[in-house]
C-alpha cells in the first residue's frame, strides 16, 4: 500500500476554501517544492498565492502541468479531470462530497489511483493516529507555518441571518443596516 505525501508535487483543488486553503500551507510546510492552487475563479488567485502556492490555475482553464497527488475538495465532473492530470503513479484523493467519476480504464495504464477521505472513520477507529496529527497541526500552528484565515464579526451581528455564498469559498459580508 502506497503512502500518499503531500511532499510530492500536488495540486489542491477549492484552494481557496477552508480545508483548501490549509492544505496548500500544510504542503508547503511539508516540502512541497511546488504547489499548485485550482480555483473556480481569477479573483481568488492572490489568496491562494499568499497561501504558499505557486501557480493558480482555474477550473475552466487548461491543466498543462501533470502532478503526483491532488487533493480534491471539489468533485463532479472535477473528479475525471484530475485522473488525467496525474502523473504516472499519481494519487487522487477525494475530500469532498460533490460525488463524480472515473472510468477504471483511464487509471490503469499508468498506475494511478483515487482514493476517498472523511475524518469520520480514522476518527472512530485509530484514535490515537487523529491526536498524532492534531498534535503535528497544532505544531505547525505554533511555528507559523500554517495560518487559518478567518474572519471575526462583532457578537451584536449574530442575529442577524447569515448570507449564503454567492460562490463556494467566497466569504459574503454581512448584510448592512
Amino acid at each position: 500500500m502506497r503512502t500518499i505525501r503531500f511532499t510530492e508535487y500536488p495540486e489542491v483543488t477549492a484552494a481557496a476554501s477552508g480545508a483548501g486553503h490549509l492544505a496548500v500551507q500544510i504542503a508547503r510546510a511539508w516540502g512541497a517544492t511546488r504547489v499548485v492552487g485550482a480555483v473556480g475563479s481569477d479573483d481568488k488567485a492572490g489568496f491562494v498565492r499568499e497561501c504558499g502556492a505557486d501557480a493558480v490555475v482555474t477550473y475552466d482553464e487548461p491543466w498543462s502541468e501533470r502532478f503526483d497527488v491532488i487533493a480534491d475538495g471539489v468533485g463532479g465532473a472535477l473528479v475525471s479531470r484530475a485522473v488525467d492530470a496525474l502523473s504516472p503513479y499519481g494519487c487522487l484523493v477525494v475530500f469532498s462530497a460533490g460525488g463524480g467519476t472515473v472510468a477504471a480504464g483511464s487509471l490503469l495504464a499508468e498506475h494511478k489511483t483515487v482514493t476517498g477521505f472523511s475524518i469520520g472513520l480514522p476518527a472512530r477507529t485509530e484514535p490515537e493516529r487523529i491526536e498524532n496529527h492534531r498534535r503535528e497541526l497544532w505544531q505547525l500552528l505554533a511555528n507559523g507555518a500554517i495560518r487559518p484565515r478567518h474572519t471575526v464579526y462583532p457578537l451584536e451581528r449574530s442575529t442577524r441571518p447569515w448570507p449564503r455564498s454567492r460562490r463556494a469559498g467566497t466569504p459574503d459580508a454581512w448584510p448592512s443596516g
